[in-house]
């Protein structure tokens, strides 16, 4: 054993020079002003071996031992892709969360370093040596507005940060060692509260997007704060590709939020007509439906709000009443600036109904609905 000890050290001081091993009382010692101790040198660089660090370990290395920043050897090892280290730390006993040592801030976690570095290797080895009990542990993470985040939902936050289209591969390849390991697909995390369906969303990966629905997520989840659904959630976004799936799947276009307003009524507000057409491809969809509470309003007085000729246009030919009024008695016409190209089409249209009903005799005031 000594002899192959003998052996490993001798390759160390080829790497590192002849005074980089520290006698055993030193071995936890400082060796230089970021506290980094001999075990961190070693797990810092991509040239050791497994072996090395066993050796280090026998000769009484600290292998949890943290430097000035909280880092211990394993998180260095993690950042510098050696595999071999890392599962060589792992087994040794290295812990997979750390404390970071600072007061009010989240403890380091190794499964969150991987996924933050976008590093499937990585993730995989830390949930195969232990870390799958770690996947929804909210860690400390190089994005403040991340920290706290569960496993996939960090994981979308960090493809939205740094990953690129053709990346997409690697990041789905680890929400399927999450998923697998146990990662919640349900539930808010990180300062922004939002599910991990909600973060897949809002970066805009159509693929994780359809991995957590095809996983079992409630895709009819609501948000504990707002009341929203995923429908809602990316109603005044672009992504109008994800809704049609979603609504296959099982999503519901008819759930209302806690100001009492359907996900087309988001859409109509914010001028999204893509967003607006897939809503309306689905019979639940009412595109005379009101926001229950507030001003009663229709999906069409709020296109007009928007001064969205388009989406008004898009309404209308749905079947949008022009002459529905509001709590206040007004028509979508007189949301409209009167100078926007909107009121005319929304006059005429208005004119219309109005003088059809009076053919039919049909005279109908809006009653708001019983609360």
């Amino acid at each position: 054993m000594k002899k192959k000890r003998d052996v490993e050290i001798n390759k160390i001081k080829t790497v590192f020079g002849e005074s980089a091993v520290p006698a055993p009382e030193k071995i936890n010692a400082p060796i230089d002003g970021w506290h980094n101790t001999f075990l961190h040198r070693l797990s810092d660089s991509i040239h050791t071996s497994a072996a090395e660090i066993r050796t280090a370990v026998e000769m009484g290395a600290d292998v949890n031992i943290q430097n000035k920043s909280g880092e211990t050897p394993l998180m260095l090892a993690i950042s510098k892709d050696n595999g071999d280290v890392v599962r060589a730390l792992l087994q040794q006993g290295a812990d997979i969360v750390v404390p970071s040592g600072k007061k009010n801030e989240l403890p380091f976690n190794a499964v969150t370093q991987a996924i933050c570095a976008g590093n499937v290797k990585m993730l995989q080895i830390v949930l195969e040596e232990g870390g799958g009990r770690y996947v929804n542990y909210q860690g400390n993470t190089k994005w403040r507005e991340a920290d706290g985040m569960s496993g996939v939902a960090l994981l979308a936050r960090a493809y939205k940060t740094q990953g690129m289209r053709l990346e997409e591969d690697k990041y789905i390849k680890m929400a399927r060692l999450l998923i697998q390991a146990g990662a919640f697909l349900e539930g808010e995390s990180g300062p922004s509260d939002l599910t991990p369906l909600m973060h897949a969303a809002t970066a805009g990966s159509t693929a994780l997007v359809h991995l957590i629905m095809e996983s079992g997520a409630d895709l009819n989840y609501q948000h504990s704060k707002t009341g929203h659904t995923i429908l809602h959630h990316i109603a005044d976004t672009e992504y109008h590709l994800m809704a049609t799936p979603l609504i296959a799947r099982g999503a519901r276009t008819d759930i209302r939020d806690r100001e009492g307003r359907l996900p087309l009524h988001i859409a109509a507000r914010d001028a999204r007509l893509y967003m607006m057409k897939a809503l309306l491809q689905h019979s639940a969809a009412d595109v005379n439906a009101r926001v229950v509470g507030g001003r009663e309003e229709t999906p069409l007085h709020l296109a007009a709000q928007a001064n969205s000729l388009i989406c008004a246009e898009t309404l209308l030919e749905k079947g949008a009443d022009p002459a529905a009024t509001d709590l206040s008695g007004h028509t979508p016409k007189q949301h409209a600036d009167p100078k926007a190209a909107v009121y005319a089409p929304l006059a005429r249209a208005e004119d219309a109904a109005l003088r059809r009903r009076h053919d039919e005799g049909y005279h109908k005031a809006y009653k708001p609905p019983s609360p």
